[in-house]
């Protein structure tokens, strides 16, 4: 921002983040004191009045920024090009991610040999008119029959899984809410997929992480899917190391994300 002066940058008033002197944690007979945990608090009236100043803030700064607009036309020039990513294979098709050059979602496609007709699988820039929906987990089965899929909204870090059949392209009715961190690793047989989700409601902070499986072709409630593990301390990266470690998907074997490259 070279435009900026240090006169204005000195003229700048940051909103006051309150201290809580009252919150710490005891660690081992040591207290530490922890006084913006309120700030943890993303749905508070406290937490969005602090962010909607420094959304002020940093408008009142941008919008004196001579060069702004010139930088934005010549970023967007250079970006406004195809993009395609690398394609894969699940069962006995092809997919892969396509940009046409300034979408702010790229578009998922499918076609059943190398050089035939590509098709329009998932279009993330249709999830919402506002683009605050975005496709943050994508995964094919082995078999290519079916689609998992999560999405997340505003920016936010939990994901709603979705499944597609994809022959018709027709949305199946399983759902999984309150997944966050979590990959999707469909089984070898295609019958169901592992991931990582909380438990719902979510108490504030710490939650345990329950690992399950999903039946996408035989859907039943959410609560007699198989629960493979939980525990309060389980970190999402260490689910898969985990399931191979326990020996659990032998017969419809867990097959990571890692080893479909």
């Amino acid at each position: 921002m070279g435009s900026l002066t240090q006169a204005f940058v000195d003229d700048l008033t940051y909103p006051i983040a309150r201290r809580d002197n009252s919150v710490a944690d005891n660690y081992h007979g040591v207290l530490v004191p922890d006084p913006y945990r309120w700030l943890e608090d993303p749905d508070s009236d406290e937490t969005k009045e602090f962010v909607e100043k420094q959304v002020e803030l940093t408008d009142s700064m941008l919008k004196k920024c001579d060069v702004r607009e010139k930088l934005g036309d010549k970023l967007t020039k250079l970006y406004d090009f195809p993009k395609y990513e690398v394609p894969f294979i699940a069962g006995d098709k092809y997919f892969y991610f396509y940009n046409s050059g300034l979408q702010p979602q790229k578009v998922l496609f499918v076609q059943d040999t190398p050089d035939g007709k590509a098709e329009i699988l998932l279009d993330p820039n249709t999830f919402s008119d506002d683009g605050t929906v975005a496709l943050s987990v994508c995964t094919i089965s082995e078999d290519a029959k079916y689609l998992a899929y999560g999405i997340s909204s505003s920016g936010s870090d939990w994901v709603t899984i979705k499944v597609m059949r994809i022959e018709d392209k027709d949305a199946l009715p399983d759902t999984v809410s309150w997944v966050k961190f979590s990959d999707v690793s469909w089984t070898l047989d295609s019958k169901g997929f592992f991931y990582s989700r909380y438990p719902a409601p979510i108490p504030f902070l710490m939650s345990p992480i329950s690992i399950q499986l999903s039946q996408p072709i035989n859907p039943t409630p959410l609560a007699e899917w198989l629960l493979i593990v939980e525990g309060a301390m389980v970190p999402p990266e260490s689910v898969t190391k985990l399931l191979r470690l326990k020996g659990v998907g032998q017969g419809p074997r867990l097959r990571t994300s890692s080893e479909r490259r």
